[in-house]
């Protein structure tokens, strides 16, 4: 990573300084991933692309092409993630950025993931949501009651189209991929109560945690505590599991 490190620009090492820091308990920490894994490249390419402004479809082209990024993220780290979906639709009026799929012994779970640009603010200065955040949140809250309507029926064609993808490391021509033999992830989704428990998540991707406010940091908890399934992660988040040493996989 050392060298890596070295081929930063200047903004890149300073995003890293942020993010790597004694807060976070990664620098000398023995959960850290090896220097020289593909995780830690996934995690510098995303520091390098926080360093700069951009736009929504750079921060997607990212997560597409290291994918590894997000399933950290969704998948949880013990594993047990069975299939990404790169645009997959939700009903028939809406499309979500990206989705994932995975088991664990708290049961199935279908994450429907929004992005946002990773330089966008999430709070006006009068501490409201800002209009990238206003608009996400209304976006998959009309998932949300697209899949409350129909749930088993959404659920079940959802986890049919990863039954059709290609095993990793091959994938569609969007990028979607199954984590584990496509015929069995039917079964493995039913085994852990798919069908039979609604278990979707919805979260939004957006901003920096760290060019928060304090204030604006304790309202982002406040949003995050309600007692409803849409949750909003900053660019930080992820960059943080991204580096986080995986345990195992165990389903």
């Amino acid at each position: 990573m050392r060298k890596c490190i070295e081929t930063l620009s200047e903004g890149a090492r300073k995003v890293f300084n942020q993010l790597v820091t004694e807060n976070y308990g990664f620098r000398e920490s023995s959960m850290m991933l090896p220097e020289d894994s593909e995780d830690m490249c996934d995690f510098l390419e995303l520091v390098e692309l926080l360093s700069r402004d951009g736009y929504e479809e750079e921060d997607q082209t990212l997560f597409t092409r290291r994918p590894q990024l997000l399933l950290r993220a969704f998948g949880y780290i013990q594993g047990g993630n069975i299939a990404f979906l790169t645009k997959p639709r939700v009903g028939s009026k809406y499309v979500a950025d990206f989705a994932v799929f995975n088991v664990t012994q708290g049961g199935s779970a279908l994450f429907l993931i929004e992005l946002e640009p990773h330089n966008s603010k999430l709070f006006t200065k009068e501490g409201l949501p800002g209009n990238r955040l206003s608009t996400a949140l209304r976006q998959v809250a009309d998932w949300d009651m697209e899949m409350k309507r129909s749930y088993a029926y959404l659920a079940r064609d959802l986890v049919e189209r990863a039954t059709k993808l290609p095993r990793y490391p091959e994938r569609s021509k969007n990028g979607s991929f199954a984590l584990m033999q496509p015929d069995k992830i039917k079964d493995v989704w039913q085994a852990y109560g798919g069908d039979e428990y609604e278990s979707v998540s919805y979260s939004i991707v957006i901003g920096r945690w760290t060019q928060l406010s304090e204030e604006h940091k304790k309202r982002l908890l406040h949003l995050n505590r309600k007692p409803d399934r849409i949750h909003i992660q900053t660019y930080d988040q992820i960059a943080k599991l991204a580096i986080i040493k995986e345990i195992h996989e165990w389903y």
